[in-house]
C-alpha cells in the first residue's frame, strides 16, 4: 500500500465528463486526499469560487464537451495562482498541451491510461511543491510586515525633522528679505550678488524638502501595496530626466566615465518623472555594484523607437546575472546578493513604475559579459 501523506485538509479537484473515471480516481486516491469530483469546466469554476481558497490540486481532463481543461486551468491560475495546475488526457495530439506548459497554464501532463504508482507519486510530489509555495508565501509576507513597519517608521521619524527644515528655510528666507530692505548704507551687510546665491541654495533647499516628503510619501504607497496616483502624471522629456538623474546620482571617483549616454534622439513618456528618475538610481546602484564586483565593465543607456514603441535600453557589462534568477529578479524582496545584503525592493519597485506608466520593463544576461534591461513606454501625442 502507498504511504499516506498526512495533512489537514488535502483538497484536489479532478474534472471528468466521464462518471467511471471520476468513480476510478476517487477510489485510488481517497486515502491521500480529499477529492471533489466534477464532469464539466462550469461545475469546477463554480466549485473553485466557492471553495478554491482550500484546493491544492486540480486535475482535469483535456477533451470535454463545451469547454476544455486548458480554459479551465487558465481561470484557476488567475484566480487561484498557488493550485497545482495539471492536465491528463488519452489523446496523442499534445500542440495545445504544449502550448498552454509555455504559457504557464499547467505545471505538469499525465498521460491516459494512469499507472496508478506513478500518478500518486506525482500527485504527492506536487502537494509537496505546494507545501513549500505555502511557505514560501508565508514567509514573504512576514517580510512585507517588517518592511510595511519599517517604511512607517522611516516615516514618522523624517517627516518632522524634514518639515522643521522646511519651516528654517522659510524663516530665513523673510529674514533675508528683511535684511534686504534695511539696507541704507554702502557697508552692506550682503552683497546683492551673495543675496542671490543664498536665495537661490535656501529655495533649492526647499525643493529637496518636498521632494524627499514625495519620496516618503511613494515609499508608504509601494509598502501599503497602493496603487501609484496617475492623477499626477504628465508628459516628460526621457532625456532631460535621464540627464538629471546622472548627473545628481552620487558616484564614486571614476565612474561618471563608465557612463556612456547616447541621446541622439528624445521622446515624451507619460507619467511622474521623479519616479522615472528613481527607476534610472535602482539601475545605476545595480549596475555599479555589477561594475565593481567584476572589476571591470562600462555602462551604456541608448534611445530608440519605431512605429508602436519608444525603447530605452539600460546596459551594463559587469559580471552578469545567473539564468536561474532571471525570471525571478523583479519579484519583491528577491535579491542575487550575497548573504541578504540586498532588500529585493529595488527591481520590483522599477516594474511597479514601469507598469503604471503603461510600460513594460525585461531583463537579460549573460554572466561575465552583460546585463540589458529593456524598457518599453507606450507612444504619446507630444511626441
Amino acid at each position: 500500500m502507498t504511504e499516506k501523506v498526512v495533512i489537514p485538509e488535502p483538497h484536489l479537484l479532478f474534472v471528468d465528463d466521464e462518471e467511471k473515471t471520476r468513480k476510478y480516481f476517487h477510489e485510488i486516491c481517497k486515502e491521500n486526499f480529499q477529492v471533489a469530483a466534477v464532469s464539466n469546466v462550469t461545475s469546477a469554476v463554480e466549485y473553485l469560487d466557492v471553495h478554491g481558497h482550500k484546493v491544492c490540486i486540480i486535475l482535469t481532463d483535456q477533451r470535454m464537451p463545451n469547454k476544455n481543461g486548458v480554459e479551465l486551468l487558465e481561470y484557476a491560475r488567475l484566480k487561484f495562482p498557488d493550485a497545482i495546475r495539471i492536465l491528463t488526457t488519452a489523446y496523442s495530439n499534445n500542440d495545445e498541451t504544449i502550448a498552454a506548459i509555455n504559457r504557464g497554464e499547467i505545471h505538469y501532463y499525465i498521460q491516459k491510461p494512469w499507472n496508478v504508482d506513478v500518478l500518486l507519486t506525482t500527485l504527492k510530489h506536487f502537494y509537496e511543491m505546494y507545501l513549500l509555495k505555502k511557505k514560501d508565501r508565508e514567509i514573504l509576507n512576514e517580510k512585507k510586515l517588517v518592511m510595511r513597519s519599517l517604511a512607517a517608521n522611516i516615516a514618522h521619524e523624517l517627516r518632522t525633522p524634514l518639515s522643521s527644515i522646511g519651516m528654517c528655510n522659510y524663516s530665513a528666507t523673510r529674514m533675508l528679505n528683511q535684511i534686504w530692505e534695511k539696507q541704507k548704507s554702502d557697508a552692506a551687510v550682503i552683497t546683492f550678488q551673495g543675496y542671490q546665491q543664498l536665495q537661490e541654495v535656501l529655495e533649492r533647499s526647499e525643493r529637496a524638502v518636498r521632494s524627499a516628503c514625495h519620496i516618503i510619501n511613494m515609499m508608504l504607497a509601494i509598502a501599503k501595496n497602493q496603487n501609484i496616483d496617475k492623477a499626477r502624471f504628465v508628459n516628460f522629456s526621457i532625456v532631460d530626466s535621464i540627464k538629471v538623474a546622472i548627473e545628481n546620482y552620487p558616484l564614486q571617483k571614476g565612474f561618471s566615465e563608465k557612463i556612456h549616454f547616447k541621446s541622439d534622439i528624445d521622446f515624451h513618456v507619460r507619467g511622474e518623472e521623479i519616479l522615472f528618475r528613481y527607476v534610472m538610481f535602482n539601475l545605476l546602484k545595480n549596475s555599479i555594484y555589477a561594475l565593481q564586483e567584476a572589476n571591470k565593465g562600462e555602462i551604456t543607456i541608448s534611445l530608440s523607437k519605431d512605429s508602436q514603441w519608444n525603447y530605452v535600453v539600460f546596459e551594463d557589462t559587469g559580471k552578469g546575472v545567473e539564468e536561474k534568477d532571471i525570471e525571478l529578479i523583479f519579484d519583491e524582496f528577491y535579491t542575487t546578493k550575497p548573504n541578504n545584503t540586498g532588500n529585493g525592493i529595488g527591481l520590483a519597485f522599477c516594474k511597479n513604475v514601469i507598469d503604471s506608466f503603461g510600460g513594460h520593463i525585461s531583463c537579460s544576461s549573460e554572466q561575465k559579459k552583460y546585463t540589458r534591461f529593456t524598457i518599453l513606454f507606450p507612444k504619446v501625442q507630444s511626441d
